[in-house]
């Protein structure tokens, strides 16, 4: 749903290339933040277990 946020106000002015710009640029940041939480909350996991 955000990413649709992001496209649609660029798109109400005509602006396309901005619009897929700054969604590929938004899908980039979620795909890399998604790959940190994942990492961080494994290791919690893995300290959690060995406690």
């Amino acid at each position: 749903m955000a990413s649709l946020e992001i496209a649609i106000l660029p798109l109400a002015f005509g602006q396309v290339g901005v619009a897929v710009g700054f969604s590929v640029l938004n899908a980039l940041l979620i795909a890399w933040r998604v790959r940190v939480e994942e990492r961080v909350l494994t290791d919690r996991r893995v300290e959690r277990r060995s406690a």
